[in-house]
């Protein structure tokens, strides 16, 4: 099986255990499936965050509208409505960013 981070597409391997994993050095991950729709994923540093899937209909895009602040990166993410529908903009000392506009995907109608 192959999975994408960062638009880069790479093999999977499987794990002792039914999971996932990458099968090279950058972007190490693992991931299983634990119940149905929901997808466990450990990332390096033991780094886990559990991922539900979006249920058919959901307006997630137009409820995440508002200001985020990283102060990690002294960045600001804006989700506002764009020329097409939602926009992401990226503001920070270290880059600034034309919009990037938001697009649904199979189950979400929102954007």
């Amino acid at each position: 099986m192959t999975a994408s981070t960062h638009g880069v597409v790479f093999t999977t391997v499987p794990t002792d255990d039914g999971g996932l994993a990458t099968s090279r050095g950058s972007a190490d991950f693992t991931m299983r499936l634990t119940a149905d729709d929901v997808l466990e994923v450990e990332r390096d540093a033991g780094v886990r965050e559990t991922l539900h899937r979006i249920e058919p209909g959901a307006q997630t895009a137009r409820r995440s509208a508002g200001r985020y602040g990283n102060p990690d990166t002294a960045a600001t993410w804006t989700i506002a409505p764009g020329e097409t529908g939602i926009a992401l903009h990226v503001a920070g000392p270290l880059a600034r960013r034309r919009p990037w506009e938001i697009e649904p995907v199979e189950g979400d109608s929102s954007a």
